[in-house]
């Protein structure tokens, strides 16, 4: 069941970080085409005055599609602007990060709350992170339309590598004593919603990642702008060759775990 809820959880994670891009373009006065969470054939399609917003089968990324020409396109928005939303999602997954830690621990047996401690712990440790389960490799990517690696030339969307679960040891999770760690019965909702937090805030602190197509790497791009294309499509070349380097290291690393794991 675990895994069951926690690609539930990321469906949601996913659809807030998105909601940051998509407000960022409204208010940016850029016109968003499409709003899809998920991969795969549309489940659900609601159709807007100007945004289709669509959930697809597969709870593995989701993306917003500005439009490509015209005075509402990404590209005719100032560098600010653009800026602002490639760095959207990640503001939005942090806010609610802090406020899900906040809140939750006060609402539960009136504990002292220590969202911020955690929050920064949390996004500190998602560069050391990866999204993951165990027997359950997540590679989140952008995509746009129906090619998976198109996405990777310049959509507003999540991407994700690899996590541990964020420390949780069942269904009942675990809670730090302040007094000395122990490992205690803790209700669902409260492990759902701490487990929710934390992966938030890793996503928030991953995609801050000065590497293209992160969202920070989107942002490098945009500073880089005065010094001509080339520079900016050396810069996003090599961003993506670290990327691919860095999701074949987790396969590899999750590939030599599982072998390591299943042996006799």
């Amino acid at each position: 069941m675990r895994p069951l809820l926690m690609l539930l959880l990321l469906s949601l994670i996913i659809a807030v970080h998105e909601s940051g891009h998509f407000v960022a373009m409204r208010l940016g006065g850029v016109t968003v085409e499409e709003f899809s969470i998920g991969l795969g054939p549309t489940l659900y399609e609601r159709r807007g005055e100007v945004t289709v917003f669509r959930i697809r089968l597969l709870p593995f990324g989701g993306y917003v599609s500005p439009a490509d020409k015209g005075p509402g396109s990404l590209g005719a928005a100032s560098r600010p602007v653009r800026c602002i939303i490639f760095l959207a999602g990640m503001v939005m997954n942090a806010l609610t990060a802090f406020l899900v830690l906040l809140l939750v621990p006060a609402a539960w047996k009136g504990q002292r709350s220590r969202g911020l401690r955690r929050l920064v712990s949390a996004l500190v440790g998602s560069f050391g992170y990866w999204l993951s389960f165990p027997f359950l490799f997540l590679y989140l990517l952008v995509t746009r339309g129906t090619s998976l690696f198109r996405g990777l030339t310049g959509p507003i969307g999540i991407i994700m590598g690899r996590a541990d679960g964020t420390g949780q040891t069942g269904e009942t999770g675990q809670k730090e004593d302040e007094e000395a760690p122990r490992k205690v019965a803790v209700p669902l909702p409260v492990w759902l919603a701490h487990n929710f937090a934390l992966l938030s805030a890793a996503i928030a602190g991953f995609n801050l990642l000065p590497i293209y197509p992160l969202d920070g790497g989107q942002v490098v791009s945009a500073l880089l702008e005065g010094f001509g294309p080339s520079v900016i499509a050396l810069y996003e070349a090599a961003g993506l060759l670290i990327f691919a380097s860095l999701v074949l290291i987790v396969f590899l690393i999750d590939f030599t775990w599982l072998s390591r794991r299943n042996r006799p």
